[in-house]
């Protein structure tokens, strides 16, 4: 009978095969990531931990053995409304040398909803940052998403995936032009004030769009995103009646559930007789799905967004098998390292430990 080694695996869910729906009711905030750490903690057979969790994926990349991996489904039974069973069938599951394949791949934007996007190497050095935080790394790990950095900075250079990358903004910028055939008339909204709201304007900016007014809950981000791509502010306060006065909302903040449903627009829907475009980039969503029945509203969001940008992955299929038989190259390098257990797998350490390494 085969020893129940420690081996790199990864549990987890992504836009390829689970809803937008799913993926929100799986979403955990920075707090539940926090209490997931710290409860992996006690699982002595769980060696490493990395959570990943963005608008496109849910992932769990972790070193142990298969105590570990089922001491891990139960810990996140008590996060989400599902048993250990049913999480385990509707996550994927990859072990050893596939889990680096899918990383370096991830990192690269290869399996992005928006093909190429730049937006995930941050992402997941803000994942790393976060599970160094709390302990969660070890050689492995730590080398693991060292390499991926390393192997999306060359495939991003050496390849046509890292040219005129698709990113958000130029999509919502795309579907505004598609409604309104030009932007330089329509007065857009923007919710929210992080780096999505500065791509965004920036990009309708391009499109030709001159009358854009930001509006945030936290007025420090707004009135510095204001300033920077000099557009105009709007109080929080102000919403939802000022909403009316324009004619493209783009919701992009962080908050837990949606800030605009159809309570909130009923007075407003029948004073609008012209197209009333929504896009929304929240995640989880800002908008309630229920206003795509009410006319004249036109509502998007980030799953409507990847099949309007679908059509670039086609335009790049020679850069993309480029991209995967060098990324695939090196996960084989890497795989047969921590195979021969030069201070990898064989020396993985207890989770809580003193982190290793830096970038």
């Amino acid at each position: 009978m085969a020893a129940d080694v420690s081996r790199l695996f990864l549990l987890g869910i992504s836009h390829d095969s689970v809803p937008l729906p799913t993926r929100e009711a799986l979403y955990l905030s920075q707090e539940g990531r926090e209490r997931v750490y710290a409860q992996a903690r006690q699982i002595p057979e769980l060696k490493e931990l990395l959570i990943v969790s963005t608008c496109n994926r849910i992932e769990y990349y972790a070193v142990g053995n298969s105590v570990a991996r089922r001491a891990l489904l139960l810990l996140l039974e008590q996060f989400y409304a599902l048993k250990a069973a049913a999480l385990e069938a509707l996550c994927a599951l990859r072990y050893d040398q596939a889990v680096l394949e899918h990383l370096f791949a991830v990192c690269t934007g290869l399996r992005s909803q928006l093909l190429g996007e730049t937006e995930i190497v941050a992402q997941l050095k803000e994942a790393y940052a976060e599970a160094r935080l709390h302990n969660g790394l070890g050689p492995v790990l730590n080398r693991a998403v060292q390499k991926a950095l390393q192997a999306s900075k060359w495939c991003r250079t050496h390849t046509g995936i890292g040219r005129r990358p698709v990113s958000i903004g130029s999509v919502a910028s795309t579907l505004a032009l598609r409604i309104f055939g030009a932007l330089t008339q329509c007065r857009v909204l923007i919710l929210g004030g992080g780096n999505v709201a500065q791509e965004v304007t920036k990009a309708l900016k391009s499109r030709g769009a001159t009358n854009i007014t930001i509006s945030a809950r936290n007025a420090a981000s707004r009135d510095l995103v204001a300033q920077q791509l000099a557009i105009h502010t709007l109080h929080w306060s102000s919403l939802p009646k000022a909403i009316l006065s324009f004619d493209i909302i783009l919701a992009c903040t962080k908050a837990p559930k949606p800030i605009l449903d159809s309570k909130t627009l009923q007075d407003l829907i029948p004073q609008r007789t012209q197209p009333w475009l929504f896009i929304d980039l929240g995640f989880p969503r800002n908008i309630d799905p229920d206003l795509r029945t009410q006319r004249p509203i036109y509502l998007y969001d980030l799953e409507d967004l990847a099949q309007v940008a679908e059509h670039n992955r086609h335009l790049r299929s020679e850069d993309l098998q480029t991209c995967y038989e060098y990324l695939s190259e090196r996960a084989l390098v890497l795989s047969e390292y921590f195979l021969k257990g030069q201070g990898a797998l064989a020396g993985a350490r207890a989770l809580g430990s003193p982190p290793i390494g830096d970038f």
